[in-house]
């Protein structure tokens, strides 16, 4: 991905984690930021997700790494 990238002169959002886990390309306010379906399935670990593990997996994966 980052060759196409490079050759399209294009930004790439790399990750080493499923879309399902949390969906690097969605906003934090976006109400399917961790999607409970996906192409018309249940998505088991995120189907019954209350909001603090939601807020976990965004300090976990969302977030930007700063370093002092």
């Amino acid at each position: 991905m980052e060759h196409l990238a490079r050759a399209l002169g294009a930004p790439a959002l790399l990750t080493r984690y499923s879309r399902l886990l949390i969906d690097p390309n969605r906003g934090l306010d976006d109400p399917t930021l961790v999607m409970q379906l996906s192409d018309g399935r249940v998505v088991p670990g995120n189907a019954v997700l209350d909001e603090a593990e939601i807020d976990a997996r965004v300090e976990r994966y969302s977030l930007p790494i700063t370093t002092p």
